[in-house]
């Protein structure tokens, strides 16, 4: 029987506590009720400001998590700028310069596409991009896990390669070397190859993997926008971002990047399916010039691939950006305020969980390294230092058939990511994966999927082709095809324990996990995470000083004086 999980951190760390009599400040009603109304967030960094973006994070973080939560799974309205108007606004386009890769500004809510299970960040249905079999809606359970894995991906990278420690790898420098990275601190840890550092091929781009986004320098290291490749003139080397999101992009030639952080992520995402742009000086501001931007709240490396339309260019009398690009006449339709609590939510998004393994399944599992799935869906990752606040952790309690939950406080520790089962690099799978875009190019490469969460995200495939788990495992081909026909050689029993131990690999409803609310040591049959009774401010925040709109026009007061 498992062992029944609790909570026990009132002691240390009181706004962390999931206790339901933690008094209110200022409260305006006695209880929660109705919707969260809609007042853009205040961007602040200083703490004791009530109701600013660095109060709502570090003095009642669970305030920020569930304001960040609402901007998820908010309908926004035509007032709050949903759609715009969206002739003329830039779109991504293929790598023709030419095609957009998606017809945009269909969806008012991240919930919409992101929502199995509903209001979590979950996987979703396929939609219509980059070519007519569409891509498939991943699921952001352990986003910030992932956002963290790219960035020390990268540091490790430059490590590696950057010996001189100017920030940038020189042309030559290191051009001879692997870009190959131990996983686990184990001595037999699998290690996975970025590629090379240096141009073997002598086209004149470094022989990365394309999830490595490439920019050129100068001798100062300063960004070269025009430059393509290390033979361009006054180019002196590169730099690169790991761009770990999505299913990527064509692994050659031009191509739209993809943020490598959860909130350029983000603000992409409200602007190509929402129509709403973000003012954002914490990803618009490059003041070296050199592809590196700000550092948000959230201890975040912003990244010049993700800057906004919105660049506050100029100003209106109460200082708001009058950029308006999609001119529909509301400004700031997004705040840096907004985009901290936002990436504040993703960034302590739990991770999947996995059901407990009884023979069949710990067959499975020891199955997919015999087969050799392994070596591309690597299972576990060493993270040197974790910027979340908190970790839930979830575990299916099968005698009282339910998902329990511990949770604990983050402080910078290292710590293992478990069942990621990714390396994060494009991979070329075979002819069945391979996707014909709207401007008649094929792509042939794509990420290696993470499978946590798999067994509750069907269909499969980046295009969504594969209804089963099963048919998706059948399609694989090209570098994964030795792996495929030992699984299609195997016995019915032995292929069902693989089958069975993938779809252990699940998500759930996060609200619904029980936890051991009140630090008791038992947990009740009515005991939920629920960040909603752990606010200090049940009223939502409302009449705190930074998100008080009296006007009710969506604008903090102070910031319409």
């Amino acid at each position: 029987m498992m062992r029944t999980l609790v909570i026990c951190l009132l002691s240390v760390l009181p706004t962390l506590a999931l206790a339901l009599d933690q008094p209110g400040l200022s409260p305006i009603r006695t209880e929660i009720e109705g919707p969260i109304p809609r007042v853009r967030a205040i961007h602040t960094t200083d703490a004791t400001k009530p109701g600013g973006s660095a109060y709502l994070l570090r003095t009642d973080p669970w305030l920020g998590f569930v304001r960040g939560r609402d901007l998820f799974r908010r309908e926004f309205t035509p007032s709050d700028g949903l759609f715009g108007q969206t002739q003329g606004v830039p779109q991504p386009i293929l790598e023709d310069g030419v095609t957009p890769m998606i017809r945009g500004a269909k969806a008012a809510s991240c919930v919409l596409c992101h929502n199995t299970p509903f209001g979590d960040g979950g996987a979703g249905p396929t939609i219509e991009k980059n070519g007519f079999t569409g891509r498939n809606t991943p699921h952001l359970f352990g986003a910030g896990q992932i956002e963290m894995l790219g960035f020390q991906i990268r540091s490790e990278l430059l490590r590696l390669a950057d010996l001189n420690r100017n920030g940038f790898i020189d042309t030559h420098e290191s051009e001879q070397f692997e870009a190959l990275l131990k996983v686990t601190s184990e001595s037999d840890a699998p290690r996975v190859s970025f590629g090379f550092f240096g141009d073997r091929n002598g086209d004149g781009v470094p022989d990365l993997n394309p999830v490595c986004y490439i920019w050129y320098v100068d001798a100062a290291g300063k960004r070269l926008p025009r430059a393509k490749n290390l033979q361009d003139p006054g180019v002196a080397g590169y730099s690169f971002e790991v761009q770990v999101f999505g299913w990527g992009h064509a692994a050659t030639g031009r191509r739209t990047p993809i943020s490598s952080t959860l909130r350029g992520f983000s603000a992409a995402a409200f602007h190509v399916h929402a129509g709403m742009q973000a003012f954002d000086p914490t990803l618009n501001n490059e003041p070296a010039r050199d592809g590196i931007c700000g550092i948000s709240l959230n201890g975040a490396q912003q990244f010049f691939t993700a800057k906004t339309l919105d660049r506050g260019r100029q100003f209106d009398t109460r200082g708001w950006s009058s950029d308006d690009p999609d001119r529909d006449g509301i400004p700031e339709e997004l705040t840096e305020g907004d985009m901290d609590l936002l990436e504040f939510y993703l960034l302590n998004h739990p991770a999947p969980a996995e059901l407990p393994r009884d023979a069949q399944r710990e067959r499975g599992r020891s199955l997919l390294g015999t087969l050799g799935c392994t070596k591309c869906h690597v299972p576990d990752w060493d993270l040197a230092a974790d910027r979340r606040t908190f970790d839930l952790q979830a575990q299916f309690n099968p005698r009282e058939d339910r998902f329990e939950g511990r949770l604990e406080t983050r402080s910078g520790q290292s710590f293992r990511m478990k069942n990621v089962f990714s390396d994060f690099v494009y991979h070329d799978v075979g002819k069945k994966f391979h996707q014909t875009q709207f401007n008649g190019t094929v792509l042939t490469h794509f990420k290696t999927p993470p499978l946590w969460g798999v067994g509750s995200t069907a269909p499969y495939g980046h295009d969504g082709a594969s209804l089963t788990l099963e048919s998706v495992i059948l399609r694989h081909g090209g570098e994964a095809g030795n792996s495929m026909d030992q699984y299609r050689a195997l016995s019915a029993q032995d292929r069902a324990s693989v089958l069975a131990f993938l779809n252990g690999l699940v998500l759930y409803a996060v609200d619904q996990v029980s936890c051991d609310r009140n630090a008791d040591g038992v947990i009740h049959a009515e005991e939920r995470f629920d960040p909603l009774r752990a606010m200090l401010n049940k009223d939502y925040g409302v009449n705190l000083e930074y998100l008080r709109d009296t006007d009710h026009n969506g604008i903090p007061d102070i910031r319409d004086q």
